[in-house]
């Protein structure tokens, strides 16, 4: 098999300009909708060996293509192209965006500091029981729901075809037994854990809680928001935009009496 030809600088310019871009659409979406205001939340795209990272402690809705973070994974995440303007900082969540890189195979990753995921993990959650296994990496509360139509947005562990592929080429490790999307009668279940005063010393946790629950699609903070991934920007953007549904709808049917899994029996 011949080898891969090199990029040249040009072609490599042209496509840093184009998912720097990209990642600034999608942030200001992500404030549009309430996952990324007060300069929380944020997201990584992962294309072609370089990873595009918004900066952190910055207005999400307002950043420059030129201000956004280019690292190259394969060099233990260095900073490989710098923002214009002096100062900005590199997302603090950098180390849980590459747990899902890593671990599952994942081409972009979204957090989100929404109402209706902060709320979710605070009311719509329930203690880990015996008849789960028990306690699995310290995660002491999950947050489940079944048989609703939004679920058919969701791959099981976030793995996509994308993702999948990248485990297969030996890109990360982590798969879970199950493969595929999500079906209206499955009962997804969110692993919880606790929020930390800082954003770096929640990898231990996540880390773990990923491990203990393979075929999650995302993890939840409590009292902070959730981290969920996909194998390309489109399949982390379309999880992040289901999940929100089902945490909203979760709040309500909690609120209205109606049980979180098991449909209408």
């Amino acid at each position: 098999m011949a080898p891969t030809p090199t990029p040249s600088s040009k072609a490599v310019a042209a496509a840093d300009a184009h998912w720097r871009q990209l990642v600034c659409e999608l942030c200001a979406q992500l404030f549009t909708t309430g996952a990324a205001t007060g300069t929380g939340g944020g997201m990584c795209v992962l294309e072609g060996g370089r990873l595009y990272v918004a900066p952190s402690g910055v207005p999400k809705e307002r950043i420059a293509p030129a201000d956004v973070f280019v690292l190259s994974p394969a060099d233990a995440y260095t900073v490989v192209v710098p923002p214009v303007t002096p100062g900005l900082s590199l997302s603090a969540c950098l180390p849980l965006f590459s747990l899902a890189i890593e671990r599952r195979g994942a081409g972009a990753v979204v957090h989100s500091h929404s109402v209706a995921s902060v709320m979710a993990g605070m009311l719509a959650v329930r203690p880990v029981r015996e008849a789960d296994g028990g306690v699995r990496g310290g995660v002491k509360e999950v947050f489940q729901v079944s048989h609703l139509e939004m679920l058919k947005g969701l791959w099981w562990g976030g793995r996509d075809a994308a993702a999948d592929a990248r485990l297969a080429a030996g890109a990360g490790t982590g798969a879970g037994e199950r493969h595929g999307r999500f079906g209206y009668e499955d009962t997804l279940t969110i692993p919880v854990i606790s929020n930390t005063p800082f954003e770096s010393e929640l990898v231990t946790g996540m880390a773990a809680a990923m491990d203990a629950y393979p075929d999650a699609p995302a993890v939840m903070v409590k009292r902070h928001g959730v981290y969920v991934w996909g194998g390309g920007w489109e399949a982390a953007k379309g999880a992040n935009e289901c999940l929100e549904f089902l945490f909203e709808v979760a709040r309500r049917m909690q609120g209205a009496g109606i049980c979180l899994v098991g449909g209408d029996k």
